[in-house]
């Protein structure tokens, strides 16, 4: 895995549904990048990654880096900026103005 710069939050995809997920302020899988817990030291995100890895729940569990701000976090890479917006070809039927939940 190549080298990470903090600050950085963790996400996956949702075993049931395929959608982006990322680990929340409070302590669970949120669907909006806005929720997520952001580390300001990738070796405690990594070792919380590792800890929350449960595939039962969760595939492709990895760290993203985030511009340092207050706001809301935004990803510094093009695809994780995608991924954030859920901006996909199609729509999981059941899933339209879902809100975080936990699992």
């Amino acid at each position: 895995m190549p080298r990470i710069k903090p600050p950085v939050v963790i996400t996956a995809n949702r075993l049931t549904t395929g959608e982006v997920v990322f680990w929340g302020r409070g302590r669970q899988w949120v669907s909006k990048i806005k929720n997520a817990l952001p580390f300001h030291c990738a070796e405690a995100a990594a070792e919380t990654a590792k800890t929350i890895d449960d595939e039962l729940v969760v595939l492709g569990v990895y760290l993203v880096a985030i511009a340092a701000s207050d706001e809301t976090p935004e990803p510094t890479h093009y695809r994780e900026s995608i991924r954030a917006t859920a901006i996909a070809p199609y729509v999981i039927a059941g899933n339209e103005g879902a809100n975080d939940a936990p699992l």
